[in-house]
């Protein structure tokens, strides 16, 4: 699954952790940069959103490779119905028209402007969004060691000729299917039952571009009681993966945000936002346990997404 969908996310009340709480710095000079992901479309109706997945680097002509996902909102009932309607759809991208559940798509860009577009069945165009091109300078993934979490995007650089169909990819020689392909770059989605040490390959045309990777997974230790306002309590963390980590991928980063600092803060100057650095000496039996300190300011529920990198 793509990212939006598989960030771990904690949905919070606040309590207290035995734990040592863990300074929060922000901001900070990481060594490492997040991953670089593909670039992400979202159509958005009221009935919830499809997020379409493309290569960064695409320009006039090129052959490109993505992939389209529903995400519908409202309650178990109304999740149900929308994502019926969403699943109605169709995505235009380029040349191609595929309907929302395919999924997958293999595309032209043939103009000065890639158009992207949600439309029903009759062709009515109801959400957007124009890529300009070229877009010859856009970032690409690196061959650095590096950490992404899983159920993120994985991408690796290379030659490549953008058509998923002739594209092989391998996680430790175990075939992933590719989320987004352009001349530069392919992605595919971290798995979630391969954390640790991994060695992604992706093979085309006879050409093998390679990278290693630690899969990581990152899950919250939600509070289970109601923190007062103006007190403060701890959030806490576990990062499972490190284990076999080449030592070069340290100090990893992890960058919280808080969805409502007006419920919850942390410390520092950016109160909805903090980053924190696990080093190689907290590694405990593959996992590294620790947790922050957040202080309660109003009455209400809030959220907490993590990111690891």
């Amino acid at each position: 699954m793509p990212s939006f969908q598989a960030e771990m996310i904690g949905f919070l009340t606040c309590f207290v952790l035995p734990a040592q709480n863990a300074p929060l710095v922000a901001p900070v000079s990481a060594s490492h940069e997040p991953m670089v992901a593909p670039r992400e479309i979202a159509l958005k109706t009221p009935n919830g959103l499809v997020m379409v997945y493309l290569p960064n680097r695409i320009a006039a002509g090129d052959r490109i490779s993505g992939s389209a996902f529903a995400s519908s909102t409202g309650d178990w009932e109304t999740q149900h119905r929308n994502l019926e309607y969403l699943s109605s759809l169709f995505v235009r991208v380029g040349d191609q028209r595929i309907g929302v559940p395919n999924t997958v798509f293999t595309a032209v860009a043939a103009d000065l402007a890639l158009k992207v577009d949600l439309e029903d069945a009759s062709g009515h165009v109801l959400a957007e969004e124009d890529v300009q091109l070229p877009q010859d300078d856009a970032p690409v993934p690196s061959t650095d060691s590096r950490v992404v979490q899983a159920g993120f995007s994985l991408g690796v650089a290379g030659a490549f000729d953008g058509d998923r169909a002739k594209t092989f990819a391998t996680i430790n020689g175990r075939s992933i299917g590719v989320l987004a392909e352009g001349s530069h770059e392919c992605y595919v989605t971290a798995p979630a039952d391969k954390l640790g040490s991994v060695q992604f390959t992706v093979e085309e045309n006879g050409e093998e571009s390679t990278a290693r990777v630690s899969i990581v997974s990152l899950i919250f230790l939600a509070p289970g009681r109601p923190t007062i306002s103006g007190r403060t309590t701890s959030v806490g963390l576990d990062v499972e993966g490190l284990g076999d980590a080449d030592s070069s991928v340290f100090p990893v980063t992890v960058e919280l945000t808080v969805d409502k600092p007006a419920v919850a803060q942390f410390a520092g100057p950016d109160v909805a936002r903090g980053t924190l650095l696990l080093l190689h000496k907290d590694l405990h039996q593959g996992h590294i346990l620790t947790s922050v300190p957040i202080r309660a300011r109003g009455n209400g529920v809030y959220k907490i997404t993590g990111k690891v990198f």
